[in-house]
């Protein structure tokens, strides 16, 4: 999880069903600018492709949320997983 170990602890302390972010206040909890990479869908997406070892993908899977994202307003929904 490495880098992203920030966003997990940060979602695993929500209460809520769904928390809204936009790619600012994620770099704020990371710490860290994202990569041009989350300007793509496929890193958003990686865990419905079944390559679910990304670092990204474990951080917010093991906090218990999946993204939905938007990329053309840079805005991302994490959505509790039941």
């Amino acid at each position: 999880m490495g880098k992203y170990a920030p966003l997990a602890a940060f979602l695993s302390r929500q209460k809520a069903p769904e928390i809204e972010m936009t790619f600012r206040d994620l770099e704020r909890v990371v710490g860290r600018l994202l990569p041009k990479a989350a300007t793509q869908s496929s890193w958003w997406d990686e865990a419905e492709t079944g390559a679910d070892d990304s670092p990204q993908t474990r951080a917010w899977q093991s906090a218990g949320f999946r993204p939905v994202v938007d990329l053309k307003s840079e805005h991302v929904r994490f959505e509790r997983i039941d």
